[in-house]
Formats: structure tokens, sequence, C-alpha cells
């Protein structure tokens, strides 16, 4: 799929996408916040939640995600994956 078609998607579709589809490529938590990244093919998913679990909820809420091919928002993780 390229990232236009992705792009094209409804939120619930691009997430299907992700799961169904997708690699995961890494988790990382910096400080409190939890980065899960994905590759579908071409380009980057990633997803950045609340990383504070609250003894009421023990899920972690998605406050973001992001698209893209490279650039800054992959240095976080070039270290990761050096390793």
């Amino acid at each position: 799929m390229r990232l236009y078609d992705f792009m094209m998607l409804n939120a619930e579709e691009q997430m299907a996408m992700v799961i169904s589809d997708g690699t995961l490529v890494t988790r990382l938590e910096k400080g409190n916040r939890f980065f899960v990244l994905y590759s579908l093919g071409t380009f980057y998913f990633e997803m950045e939640f609340d990383a504070s679990i609250t003894a009421s909820s023990k899920e972690r809420i998605l406050l973001r995600k992001r698209i893209f091919k490279s650039g800054k928002l992959l240095d976080k993780y070039v270290r990761l994956l050096a390793v």
C-alpha cells in the first residue's frame, strides 16, 4: 500500500491496516510516554501513549499517531535499531 492510499483511509481503517498488515519494529518508553513503531512497506506508523497508568485504569491512553517516511520522527529509534 502506498502512503497516499493509507492516508485516504479513515482512522479506524488505518488502525486495522496497521494491526493486520504492519510489522512491529520496536517499542520505546521515554519518561511518561510510550511509543510503538510499525512499518508498512515504505512508511512508518507511530503511536504515542501516556505511559502513566493510574490505579483506576490499566489501559494506556493513545495521545497521537504519526505517519512518516523518514526524518526526525525516526531519529529516536535509530539507537535502538543499531544495537
